[in-house]
C-alpha cells in the first residue's frame, strides 16, 4: 500500500484503491519486471526518436522504420 500511495499509477498499475491488496508480491513483481522496464524503454525510444534515430526492424524482408504511433500504442496497451 505504501508504494501505491507514493508512486504514480503508470508505475504501480493500481487504478483502483484495492488493486494488488490480496497479493502484494504480484503487484511488486508487476512493477519491477513489467512496468519499470516498459517505462524505461519508452523513455529511451523517445530520446532516440528525438535525436533522429527511429526504431528500425528487420524481419527478413529488409529493414523498415516502425511508425511511432504503433510504438506508442504498444506502450499504452502494455501499461494500461
Amino acid at each position: 500500500r505504501g508504494l501505491k500511495s507514493r508512486l504514480p499509477q503508470v508505475l504501480t498499475g493500481a487504478r483502483q484503491v484495492d488493486t494488488a491488496d490480496d497479493n502484494p508480491l504480484a503487484g511488486i513483481y508487476n512493477m519491477i519486471f513489467v512496468r519499470l522496464p516498459t517505462v524505461a524503454a519508452g523513455f529511451v525510444y523517445g530520446k532516440n526518436l528525438y535525436q533522429g534515430h527511429p526504431l528500425i526492424v528487420d524481419v527478413g524482408n529488409g529493414p523498415w522504420e516502425v511508425n511511432p504511433l504503433f510504438v506508442l500504442a504498444t506502450l499504452y496497451v502494455i501499461l494500461r
